[in-house]
């Protein structure tokens, strides 16, 4: 059976970005869209609830839990966690928690910016189980997302393609196909694992490129900013 999977989408239950639609609205486009496999990952906070679970069960969609959580300042995926991967600090703390039955991905790992992993992927290789190819580039521009391709074949690891979604429009534009025996968490998990995986990325348009930077992340990372900044006053 090949299914298709984005597990790196954010939700209006993200504590950092704050955007303007439910996880039940992420499912339901993953749904309309033809993705039957999907990960909420919200900065720091770990979103899924039996409630979710059940309304993407619903819509044929199997939810997995998960997180995209700041280990020293770099952002880590970890998926088929639980409420306590919230309280994880550092990469010791990480290799700790970690079990067979988790999935860690490294996403945006060389593009630049603060909370890309870079060269700690490598120091901390045994840690990761996939690496991503982010949705967020265009057709004449792919070099970080080659940057991480190098890093997967050096280090002998699968590749997956995310959406990375902040913005339901970005949610079924890009996917991996992955082949699996049984439609559970955990054949996915063993299947992305074992590199049956086909991403299907495609570069982002200039129009797409222009809603994501400018109309979204642009806004909210100034918000962010003005907002820490009344804090500290």
């Amino acid at each position: 059976m090949i299914i298709r999977a984005d597990l790196h989408i954010h939700s209006g239950d993200d504590p950092y970005d704050k955007l303007p639609y439910t996880v039940f609205d992420a499912i339901d486009q993953a749904a309309a869209r033809g993705i039957n496999c999907i990960a909420i990952t919200d900065h720091s906070r770990f979103s899924w609830t039996r409630e979710y679970a059940d309304h993407a069960k619903k819509r044929q969609v199997l939810l997995i839990p998960g997180i995209e959580t700041q280990i020293k300042n770099k952002d880590v995926i970890i998926l088929n966690s639980d409420k306590d991967v919230e309280k994880i600090k550092s990469f010791d703390e990480l290799r700790a928690y970690r079990s067979d039955q988790h999935l860690i991905i490294v996403p945006h790992s060389f593009y630049p910016i603060k909370c890309a992993l870079k060269k700690l992927l490598y120091e901390h290789a045994d840690l990761f189980d996939v690496i991503e190819i982010s949705s967020c580039y265009l057709s004449w521009f792919n070099k970080f997302n080659l940057k991480a391709k190098k890093a997967a074949m050096e280090l002998s690891k699968p590749l997956i393609c995310n959406s990375d979604s902040h913005a339901l429009w970005q949610i079924g534009n890009v996917w991996t196909e992955i082949q699996v025996d049984n439609f559970t968490v955990k054949d996915v998990i063993s299947a992305i694992k074992n590199g049956k995986t086909k991403p299907a990325c495609r570069p982002m348009t200039a129009t797409e490129f222009f809603k994501f930077f400018v109309c979204g992340d642009f806004p909210r990372s100034f918000k962010r900013m003005v907002e820490s900044r009344k804090k500290k006053m």
